[in-house]
């Protein structure tokens, strides 16, 4: 009987103890939100706890994929738990072969106005500061199609 009280104890505190931290093991998910539903965007290359992958870039990573079909100027906004928000973000848009950063107002910005596939890429860097100690570096895919 006392072992099992042992054995019930350690597992309180155990689970008790990790509820709530962030996983550390590897990169945060990011997902995208359009019109109230949520899509999944691909992991592409990192470098995280100690090791590496690195991947193609967005268009190539993408290959394989289907976009997801939006309206112009609809509003795309990034979804990640905040406690796994990256300290810096950089969004960039390729477009016929051109690339330019997107400026993200508060984690969201507007699908464009011309009829076509754009592929993006998301860049995020965690500086491993604050109650998770969340560090590193990742890259993350999608592409959204413009149809009239």
């Amino acid at each position: 009987m006392k072992k099992i009280i042992f054995f019930m104890i350690c597992l309180f505190t155990l689970f008790g103890c990790t509820q709530g931290e962030a996983d550390t093991s590897h990169p945060p998910k990011l997902q995208i939100s359009v019109a109230g539903k949520q899509y999944n965007t691909i992991l592409g290359t990192y470098c995280w706890s100690g090791g590496c992958e690195d991947k193609v870039g967005p268009v190539d990573l993408l290959a394989n994929t289907e976009p997801l079909v939006v309206k112009a100027q609809e509003t795309i906004t990034l979804v990640q738990k905040e406690k796994e928000r990256p300290d810096s973000l950089f969004l960039t848009e390729i477009f016929e072969q051109q690339e330019k950063e997107i400026a993200l107002d508060h984690y969201s910005f507007k699908a464009p106005t011309e009829v076509g596939t754009y592929y993006y890429g998301l860049s995020g860097t965690w500086f491993g500061e604050g109650k998770y100690e969340i560090s590193g570096d990742a890259q993350y895919a999608f592409a959204l199609k413009i149809e009239r």
